[in-house]
């Protein structure tokens, strides 16, 4: 008969975390809960809007909205074609030094999409 504590025994690969003798720490356990339930990408998303129409002032902002952020480039949807071309041509590099100086090296790019109707 094999004693399953002999020391040839195989051990456990699981994390001392996940080990059933050693309780997780709760704020490891909603971290993980959290992430899978999308509540920090919602903050973030808050956070992001919130930035947008600091950096952007209100006239802009009632007429974009964020898509979303990929590998540091933050999409920006704009309901004008007008808007979207001046936006692109001219005010581009401002906003993005500005979203740069508030956010850090986060956003280390800038698109602009054309959507259909406002936020």
């Amino acid at each position: 008969m094999h004693n399953r504590l002999s020391p040839s025994a195989p051990r456990s690969r699981r994390p001392r975390s996940q080990d059933a003798s050693h309780p997780e720490a709760l704020g490891s356990v909603l971290s993980r809960l959290f992430a899978a339930r999308g509540y920090g990408r919602v903050q973030a998303n808050e956070e992001l809007h919130s930035l947008w129409k600091d950096v952007a002032g209100e006239p802009i902002a009632r007429e974009t909205r964020i898509l979303g952020l990929k590998n540091g480039v933050l999409t920006i949807g704009v309901t004008s074609s007008p808007l979207l071309s001046e936006l692109a041509a001219f005010h581009r590099e401002h906003l993005l030094e500005k979203l740069r100086a508030k956010r850090g090296e986060g956003i280390r790019d800038l698109k602009f999409r054309r959507t259909a109707g406002p936020n």
